[in-house]
């Protein structure tokens, strides 16, 4: 199996699954389920020395909760451009949250 991708970030609770969906038992390079302080840290340090300073790397972040938007944030915070963040959602459409005004907020819509 060959897994093309610049640096690939997926949303908590996601990793899990698709990593059980494409049969791969060992940790990927690159690939974080940040769900906890220690998986949050690993995230840090690698985006430390492989993503800072270089805005030619893209980082996807996959997902369709609130949680998808908070890891994008986080790694903003971590020194990533905005610009080089893409979020992909698995759904027709992007709703974070249930409720439609509160989507519509936080989605600045």
């Amino acid at each position: 199996l060959e897994m093309v991708y610049d640096h690939l970030v997926l949303a908590p609770g996601l990793r899990d699954t698709v990593i059980d969906k494409l049969d791969l038992k060992a940790q990927i390079d690159g690939v974080f389920s940040p769900c906890n302080q220690l998986q949050e840290d690993e995230l840090a340090d690698y985006v430390q020395k492989e993503v800072q300073g270089k805005p030619d790397v893209r980082c996807v972040v996959y997902g369709s909760t609130l949680d998808t938007l908070i890891t994008a944030n986080t790694l903003t915070k971590q020194g990533v451009l905005p610009r080089q963040i893409q979020i992909v959602c698995p759904e027709a459409e992007y709703k974070p949250i249930s409720d439609e005004r509160a989507c519509a907020l936080a989605l600045l819509q």
